[in-house]
């Protein structure tokens, strides 16, 4: 049986990075794959937890985006955690960086 989503995922496969800070106060980042992408959140897969809660940011290129772990969970060797887009402001570099993961690159330019 599917899924029942309660929005419509876009799925994609872009390299980014995950910043956050720990329970300590530790600046932390960890390399990721952003998965998908909805009008409220993404998801990301990473190989380290990160609690329901914190606070993060995405960041590929200069194009960055922030937002609230909703949910981690592990899947094998990884954690896949869902996160919660921190406000409406954040939707466009969201956007933009979806946008740049589904666009193909051609080498050499």
């Amino acid at each position: 049986m599917g899924e029942k989503r309660a929005e419509f995922r876009i799925p994609l496969m872009a390299r980014i990075d995950v910043l956050w800070t720990d329970w300590d106060k530790t600046p932390r980042v960890a390399p990721a794959t952003l998965e998908d992408t909805s009008d409220h959140g993404y998801s990301v897969r990473l190989k380290e937890s990160i609690p329901v809660g914190t606070h993060v940011t995405v960041k590929r290129g200069s194009d960055h985006v922030s937002g609230v772990v909703a949910y981690c969970r592990r899947d094998k060797a990884h954690f896949v955690i869902g996160v919660k887009n921190e406000s409406n402001r954040h939707h466009q570099n969201s956007d933009k960086i979806a946008a740049e993961a589904r666009a193909p690159r051609v080498s050499g330019l």
